[in-house]
C-alpha cells in the first residue's frame, strides 16, 4: 500500500486521527499526521510525527515517512486478517466440535439399532427354522411310518400354518415400516 496523501492536522478530523483534543494539539508547535490507508483510499490508523518547536522536515524524511506510514497501514491490514482469520478458524473448530458431538450421538443410536436389528433376525431365523425343522421330520416319519398318516398330516397342517403366520407377521412388519 502507498500513502496517498500526508493528511494536514484538520480539528474538523478529529474522529479520523485518534481523538485528539485541540488543546493536545496546542502543546505542540508542530506536527505531521500521516493517514495509513494501505491501498485504499479509507484512512485505517493515523502516523503522529510532534516536535516542541518548529523543525524544517527535508524531503527525504517526509518521503521516509510515507513509507513508514504506508508500511504500517499494510501491517495494520495484515493484523486485521490475521485476526478475523483467528476468529474464524474458532468458529470453524466449534462447528466441527458441534457436528462431532451430533455424528457421535447419531452414530451410537446407530449402533442401538444395529444391535435390536441383529437380536430381531435371529429371532425370526430361529421362527422360522423350527416351522421347517418340524415339517422335514415329518416328512421323513411319514416316509418311513406311512401308517401314521394322519397324525403326521395334522402335525405338517399345524408347522404350516405355524410358518404361514411368521411369514404373514414379518410382511405386516414390513409393511409397517415402509410407511415409516
Amino acid at each position: 500500500g502507498k500513502v496517498l496523501a500526508i493528511e494536514p492536522w484538520n480539528e474538523a478530523d478529529i474522529e479520523v486521527f485518534g481523538g485528539h483534543t485541540g488543546s493536545e494539539m496546542a502543546s505542540l508547535q508542530k506536527a505531521a499526521y500521516l493517514g495509513l490507508k494501505a491501498g485504499n483510499p479509507k484512512v485505517i490508523g493515523c502516523l503522529n510525527v510532534a516536535s516542541y518547536t518548529v523543525v524544517e522536515v527535508p524531503d527525504f524524511a517526509r518521503d521516509a515517512l510515507e513509507m513508514i506510514a504506508a508500511q504500517m497501514g499494510d501491517v495494520m491490514v495484515h493484523m486485521k486478517a490475521e485476526a478475523d482469520l483467528q476468529r474464524y478458524r474458532d468458529h470453524l473448530e466449534e462447528l466441527v466440535g458441534q457436528r462431532t458431538a451430533e455424528l457421535k450421538a447419531a452414530n451410537d443410536q446407530l449402533l442401538v439399532l444395529t444391535r435390536a436389528k441383529d437380536e430381531f433376525v435371529s429371532n425370526v431365523s430361529h421362527e422360522l427354522r423350527t416351522p421347517i425343522s418340524s415339517l422335514k421330520l415329518r416328512q421323513h416319519l411319514l416316509r418311513s411310518h406311512p401308517d401314521q398318516l394322519d397324525e403326521h398330516l395334522n402335525a405338517i397342517d399345524r408347522e404350516t400354518d405355524r410358518l404361514a403366520r411368521t411369514i404373514e407377521d414379518l410382511l405386516q412388519l414390513s409393511r409397517l415400516d415402509q410407511r415409516r
